[in-house]
């Protein structure tokens, strides 16, 4: 690619971005950008209370990407864009940046089995909602993904993911 990249997700809450983030980091020597660090940020800042201001996280989050971009250099954006491509696709084009996303495209029984592994009740209506999102997300934007995960995929996403994100930068 002759402009710099944003290797970032699409994909519902609990389907493990941090792991393939975190993987690709290492191996591709990319720096990181997460939604999560800013959120445990917070969170350290505010022990009274388990909540947060959420206008303060998204303050920070925004304005963290917008730097992280003006930096000119490739990166991970550890977060899924389902939610907010509209928004984010022409904030990082107009910084000259090629967006890599990756899909993990999980059936709905494999990603409950993980979301209930984390904790969440996979029956709510949070979490129906989240994986509606992420549906829609890859009805509208499929010419978008540059590479789906499925299950079949799970046990080696790892590498398979690395393997295919290295012969798209080539």
């Amino acid at each position: 690619m002759s402009r710099p990249y944003c290797v970032t997700f699409a994909a519902p809450v609990g389907a493990g971005k941090s792991q393939i983030a975190h993987y690709l980091s290492w191996n591709l020597g990319l720096g990181i950008f997460s939604n999560d660090t800013i959120r445990n940020e917070i969170q350290a800042e505010h022990t009274e209370s388990l909540d947060h201001n959420p206008d303060e996280y998204f303050r920070r989050r925004d304005e963290r990407i917008r730097a992280a971009l003006e930096l000119g250099r490739s990166f991970i954006y550890d977060a899924s864009v389902d939610r907010r491509w509209e928004e984010y696709a022409p904030v990082a084009d107009e910084a000259g940046f090629d967006i890599v996303v990756i899909s993990l495209d999980w059936s709905r029984d494999h990603w409950n089995a993980m979301i209930k592994h984390k904790g969440y009740d996979p029956q709510s209506a949070q979490c129906g909602t989240w994986f509606a999102q992420h549906e829609d997300f890859v009805s509208k934007h499929d010419k978008t993904i540059s590479l789906s995960l499925r299950d079949e995929q799970f046990s080696e996403r790892l590498e398979y993911t690395l393997k295919h994100i290295r012969a798209l930068l080539q």
